[in-house]
């Protein structure tokens, strides 16, 4: 892998198996959180172990594209505040959703 024209270390894969996965962002712990548009869900994953823990299910996400025509490409985006709350991006229903997880 090249950045600004430098060969830098080999990328090491965190994580396997996620499902169109879209947004992400740092918890206060380190730990990544993703969303999974294709699978409706918000996943955290430890990067050194690659441990996944399911936050939250049935999210409002994942807009189908149109009969014959490429997916939408609308990102469903996640932050995380200075108090640990999390916040997901929803395009099927065009709202932001405030998680609180419970550790």
């Amino acid at each position: 892998v090249y950045v600004r024209g430098e060969l830098q270390a080999t990328p090491i894969p965190v994580a396997f198996d996620l499902v169109m996965p879209e947004g992400m962002a740092v918890d206060r712990r380190g730990r990544l959180l993703v969303v999974e548009t294709g699978a409706q869900r918000l996943v955290r994953i430890d990067p050194h172990t690659g441990t996944k823990e399911l936050i939250a299910s049935n999210l409002p996400v994942g807009i189908p594209p149109a009969p014959g025509a490429p997916p939408q490409w609308i990102l469903n985006g996640v932050a995380v505040d200075i108090f640990g709350a999390i916040y997901v991006s929803c395009d099927l229903e065009n709202q932001i959703l405030k998680i609180w997880p419970l550790h």
